[in-house]
């Protein structure tokens, strides 16, 4: 899709515009981890990098609200990430996220799985919410991470909130 209709698209709906280039994303990570990179370019090598224990192919990765359902999930390796962060997934789609990854096909990026709570849940039952999601994706991710940027978690950074945290340090 040209450059111009995309960002006109973009514009004028941004929610179909991104399930668009999502939609596109997983098609070319397909592509390319199938050997049918079509128009390859030949890409810049550069150096892994070693964090928190975690060898990543190339400093390049994808944050956490591109692939919200982890659909793309380890196969964004495939278009030259070094890591991608799928989520933010509450509780009860950690749990179906965890039970399909059995069969995931692989592709090279360390995963990250964001974590948050639901929407419903009360502030005095965060920890359960995330200790939950925690239980659900540990054994398929490389990394977890908690979301403590969400609307429903907001009352969570209060002070008095924040002392109850300390029970899980």
């Amino acid at each position: 899709m040209p450059r111009r209709l995309m960002l006109a698209l973009m514009r004028r709906s941004p929610a179909l515009g991104r399930r668009l280039a999502f939609a596109r994303t997983c098609l070319a990570a397909r592509r390319r981890g199938q050997g049918q990179a079509g128009r390859a370019r030949a890409q810049p090598r550069m150096a892994p990098v070693r964090v928190m224990g975690l060898e990543f192919a190339n400093p390049l990765g994808i944050a956490a609200g591109f692939d919200k359902r982890g659909q793309l999930g380890r196969q964004a390796g495939a278009l030259g990430f070094g890591a991608i962060e799928i989520g933010t997934l509450t509780p009860p789609q950690a749990a179906a996220w965890g039970a399909g990854q059995a069969a995931a096909a692989g592709g090279g990026a360390v995963l990250g799985v964001s974590l948050g709570m639901a929407a419903d849940t009360e502030p005095g039952a965060a920890v359960d919410d995330y200790l939950a999601g925690m239980c659900s994706a540990w054994a398929h991710a490389d990394y977890l991470t908690i979301n403590l940027c969400s609307p429903q978690a907001g009352a969570l950074l209060a002070p008095p909130a924040v002392n109850g945290w300390r029970r899980c340090w």
